[in-house]
Formats: structure tokens, C-alpha cells, sequence
């Protein structure tokens, strides 16, 4: 396996029931962020998202709502920018600060500048969210909901859906939807 300079391994992508290993990111608070800095947290949701993204733009305010309703049962949602910045200037570090102050994120928004995390993610588009359990093993990926355009038209919310069920204990009834946003823009 080939190790890249995150300490993810790239020729085995992250798939449902594997163990995701540590990483480090620059957040918009300037600090370096890494998965074991919430290693008390039971569960782990990271969401891939993009500042150029209709799509994601829709997220925003869903996504504040999941760490609010879940952080006191130790849930940890950490959201990170892949894409290129040469695509567009929305993606750049210094919009991404812009970004989290302006929607008011209250998780961690990192950018993965050198798309190492979302290669080994096999990450394909934003939104696109993955749920860890405790352990840090992979019980869901996809979809964040099922109505991108309208949160009071969503009849399934996939992510709390995943959190509900692991802390039940039980297998994730749907551990895997189809992805729907724009594509991650990737380095030439």
C-alpha cells in the first residue's frame, strides 16, 4: 500500500466495514485538525462539502441542526473542502473561513488542499457524508437526506438514521445511498 503524506493508504479505498485511519487538515480556525482530536467522541460524521456547490449551499443549515442535536450524545460532525482551488475562487482557504462564519458552523470545516482525504474516502461528489462508529470503522456513506431542495420535504434523514441505529447497536439498515451533488473538482 502506497502511504501519502496524510497517513491514509490510497489502493484500498474506504469502503462499508473498514477501519479509517488518522488524518491531519487545516481548519478555518488555523489549527491542524486530525481524527484522533476527537477520539472520545462515539460517533464520527464527515461530510465532504464545497463552498461552489449548490447542493451543498442547501446543506448549511442541516448540517448545524446535526451537530446540535447530537452533540451531547458525542457525535462529532467535521466537514472538508477537497476541491481544487484553481477551479474557483469559492474554494479557496480564506472562503472557507468566510463560509463558516457567515452559516455559522459550529463543527470543524478543514481543507484537504492536496485531495489526499478524499481519495482515500473515495469521495465523488458534495455533499457526500460518511458515519463512523466508535471505533472508527465505516457504518454508512451517501446521501445526507433524501430531499436536497426542500429539509421540510425530507421524509428520510440517512445520517440520522445511521447515528440512531449505532448507538442502538444494530447493523445500519441502509449503510449505503447513491451520492447526489456536484462533482469533486480534481487537481489535472
Amino acid at each position: 500500500m502506497a502511504e501519502v503524506s496524510s497517513g491514509l493508504f490510497l489502493s484500498d479505498p474506504l469502503k462499508i466495514g473498514r477501519r479509517l485511519k488518522d488524518f491531519s487538515l487545516k481548519g478555518v480556525d488555523g489549527k491542524k485538525h486530525s481524527l484522533s482530536d476527537f477520539s472520545t467522541r462515539k460517533i464520527l460524521v464527515v461530510v465532504f462539502i464545497s463552498n461552489n456547490s449548490k447542493y451543498s449551499h442547501a446543506y448549511n443549515s442541516r448540517l448545524v441542526a446535526i451537530q446540535n442535536r447530537f452533540e451531547e450524545k458525542g457525535v462529532q460532525l467535521i466537514c472538508i473542502n477537497s476541491n481544487d482551488d484553481s477551479y474557483s475562487i469559492h474554494d479557496g482557504f480564506y472562503k472557507l473561513v468566510e463560509q463558516a462564519r457567515k452559516h455559522g458552523y459550529n463543527f470543524p470545516y478543514l481543507k484537504d488542499s492536496n485531495q489526499d482525504v478524499a481519495k482515500a474516502f473515495d469521495a465523488v461528489c458534495t455533499p457526500e457524508a460518511f458515519v463512523f462508529d466508535e471505533h472508527r470503522v465505516l457504518r454508512y456513506r451517501g446521501r445526507i437526506d433524501d430531499n436536497w431542495s426542500n429539509p421540510f420535504a425530507v421524509k428520510v434523514n440517512y445520517i440520522a438514521r445511521a447515528i440512531k441505529e449505532i448507538f442502538e447497536g444494530k447493523v445500519v439498515s441502509m449503510s449505503e445511498t447513491t451520492p447526489f451533488g456536484d462533482s469533486i473538482k480534481w487537481h489535472f
